[in-house]
């Protein structure tokens, strides 16, 4: 971390987040140490927003065995009890953009 420590951080969060549901997400978040990332998560999630039927598609962008960092964030949350996005999107179907313009916006998640 020492690497960064002279970088400026933009850190967002939802407002209203109990305590304990902080606690929760950094938890849940320990728990993915050591999954790798995945760079055709990228390719997975172009595929649904273009509607191409890829047989499997949606099993493999809700895998928690790989993940990119937005879906990892929205994975955290929901595992802690928080959802994120409440519009009907498909489970790991968490796009970097999408993340930044709900959290940058101050929009309330929904306990679940």
């Amino acid at each position: 971390m020492s690497d960064y420590a002279h970088t400026h951080v933009l850190y967002v969060c939802p407002p209203d987040l109990a305590q304990q549901q902080r606690q929760a997400i950094c938890a849940a978040a320990q728990g993915y140490i050591g999954v790798p990332y995945s760079f055709l998560d990228y390719a997975a999630i172009a595929a649904h927003r273009f509607h191409l039927p890829v047989p499997g598609l949606r099993s493999y962008i809700a895998s928690t065995r790989h993940q990119i960092c937005s879906q990892l964030v929205d994975q955290c949350f929901q595992d802690a009890g928080v959802r994120l996005f409440a519009d009907g999107r498909w489970p790991g179907y968490a796009t970097p953009i999408a993340l930044y313009d709900l959290l940058a916006k101050g929009q309330q998640p929904t306990c679940i």
